[in-house]
């Protein structure tokens, strides 16, 4: 407001357009308590690599457990420290996962996201596979419930990796995305990155 009215002011006044000392003092000032409130928000630009890389990898762990369910053929999730990679079985239902899964940003094989520097991941199953009922299970078949963590944030409160209930004869299967039953398959959001 100050601002505005010492514009119109040198207008009026014919002077040509500068500030006063006062002005320019009170300007800097605000400008200071600006940067100053929102200096920590871009200087943690670790933790925001690391929020985007947890919203990813929720993202592509419900796109696996989907294409699971979908195709009929089970997802390995496979991870290390620093990146993870989707396969499916290289004969759908038998058969080491070997078969490259498309990534559908870029339609092209392999289904492989590498974390920001720094962001670590980790999970207690390793690899995950999501069977074709969309269950997380080890390699071997047998159910279990996985704990994962990407730049130190779980991923269990969102995504629910347990082992859900066979199938019902003639209904829908309930999906556990986001802590509630979901109906139908494909239950879960559409992917965006």
């Amino acid at each position: 407001i100050v601002i505005a009215q010492a514009i119109a002011r040198n207008r009026i006044d014919g002077i040509g357009g500068g500030f006063t000392l006062v002005e320019a003092v009170i300007l800097i000032s605000i400008i200071g308590i600006v940067g100053v409130s929102a200096a920590p928000r871009f200087l943690s630009i670790s933790d925001m690599d690391g929020v985007r890389a947890h919203r990813q990898a929720l993202n592509d762990l419900r796109y696996a457990h989907q294409l699971s369910t979908a195709s009929g053929c089970p997802v390995q999730v496979d991870f290390t420290t620093t990146n993870y990679t989707l396969t499916q079985r290289s004969g759908c239902r038998s058969g080491s996962f070997t078969q490259a899964v498309i990534d559908p940003t870029t339609n092209h094989p392999p289904y492989l996201v590498t974390a920001p520097s720094g962001v670590p991941i980790t999970s207690t199953v390793d690899p995950l596979v999501f069977d074709t009922l969309g269950r997380t299970t080890t390699t071997a078949g047998v159910v279990v419930t996985a704990t994962l963590s990407v730049g130190g944030r779980a991923l269990e409160d969102r995504l629910r990796l347990e082992p859900r209930e066979p199938p019902r004869r003639g209904g829908a299967q309930p999906l556990l995305l986001r802590g509630r039953a979901a109906r139908g398959r494909g239950g879960g959001e559409r992917r965006g990155r």
